[in-house]
C-alpha cells in the first residue's frame, strides 16, 4: 500500500464535506480547509482583510484571531449538522433542534470552543 492510496482525496468530499460523528445523533458535515474547497480560501481572504496589517505585524490578539477563524469555518467549512439544540448555543436547557446556518454555527463554536 503506497502513500497515494492512503492520502489521495476525493474533491467531491473536499468541497461537499463528510459527516463527523459525535455519537447520540450529533454530527457535523465538514468540508476541507483548502484543497478543492476554494470557497475556504476566498472566505479567509475576505474576512481577514480588515485584520491584515495586525496579522502581518503579528499583533493580532489571539482572541480576535480565534473569532476570525470561527467566522471563516462557519461560512466555508461546516456545511450542516444534526443534533444541535438551542441549549448547545446558549445553555438554556432548551432541546429544540437548531437548523444550520453560518450565524448559528458561529454561536455554536463560540459557546463550545472545544468542539471548534
Amino acid at each position: 500500500m503506497g502513500f497515494r492510496s492512503q492520502f489521495q482525496t476525493d474533491q467531491k468530499f473536499e468541497k461537499g464535506g463528510v459527516w463527523l460523528e459525535y455519537g447520540s445523533g450529533m454530527r457535523l458535515l465538514c468540508a476541507r480547509a483548502g484543497g478543492a474547497n476554494k470557497h475556504f480560501q476566498r472566505t479567509l481572504e475576505k474576512l481577514s482583510a480588515p485584520y491584515r496589517r495586525a496579522i502581518e505585524a503579528k499583533v493580532l490578539p489571539p482572541e480576535e484571531g480565534e473569532k476570525l477563524l470561527i467566522e471563516v469555518f462557519a461560512h466555508s467549512i461546516v456545511r450542516g449538522w444534526e443534533g444541535v439544540t438551542k441549549d448547545d448555543l446558549d445553555g438554556s436547557g432548551d432541546t429544540t433542534p437548531v437548523e444550520f446556518s453560518p450565524d448559528a454555527c458561529v454561536k455554536f463554536f463560540t459557546a463550545l470552543p472545544d468542539i471548534f
